[in-house]
């Protein structure tokens, strides 16, 4: 597959491979890889590929003439002068379980190749959440799973357990027992959760009494 390469000033532009019957309209698009300087120009930057441990750092820039609002998902693409502007890093290794996949251009019907690469993950097998289960005393615990990059990630969140309350990060510290033998709900992060719970007796120094609804904490 033949390519042709031209400089325009101090520029280099590599026209795409062709492209089956639609070759002339591949051989349209030109490349530059002078990204800094179109970065510069719109204001803005290409970001790293998703997944992807080892990218280019500057972006590769697609000229694509006459095409004033492109429908292409990519990075960045922009209008200039009449004409349209894709940017792509390419990338080396991807992470995880993600492959490379080759990041083609549609241009007036034709599918270019565009000589960079994405990164592409599968989705993640046997990978939910699990449930609240009893952990130390006055804490509960969970089984958390999350995709990335085509791997199942797991780790544990914490809570408080009914009739205590607070926060945790560890499920060893961070929850209190309610007051007086107060209950809450799993999961209370405040006193103000705690109540002491209808029929509760209690006595002070005006004598003996029992709650007729639920006795809330204040703050």
């Amino acid at each position: 597959m033949k390519q042709t390469m031209f400089v325009i000033g101090a520029v280099m532009m590599q026209m795409l491979p062709m492209n089956g019957a639609f070759a002339a309209r591949c051989m349209e698009i030109s490349r530059t890889n002078d990204g800094v300087s179109l970065n510069t120009l719109v204001g803005s930057y290409v970001s790293a590929p998703s997944c992807c441990s080892n990218y280019s750092s500057t972006p590769t820039f697609f000229l694509l003439p006459g095409v004033n609002n492109p429908a292409l998902s990519s990075d960045l693409a922009f209008s200039l002068y009449g004409s349209a502007y894709v940017g792509f890093k390419s990338c080396n290794t991807c992470s995880g379980a993600a492959t490379r996949k080759a990041i083609d251009i549609t241009y007036k019907g034709a599918t270019c190749s565009t000589g960079m690469y994405e990164c592409v993950a599968p989705s993640c097998s046997d990978c939910s959440d699990g449930s609240w289960t009893a952990g130390n005393t006055g804490y509960q615990k969970k089984q958390v799973a999350y995709c990335v990059c085509g791997v199942c990630k797991k780790n544990y969140q914490y809570r408080c357990a009914a009739n205590y309350y607070g926060s945790s990060t560890n499920g060893t510290s961070g929850c209190r027992a309610c007051p007086n033998g107060g209950k809450s709900q799993a999961g209370s992060t405040s006193i103000t959760s705690c109540y002491l719970s209808t029929g509760t007796s209690a006595s002070d120094v005006t004598g003996s009494y029992q709650y007729t609804g639920n006795c809330y904490y204040k703050q």
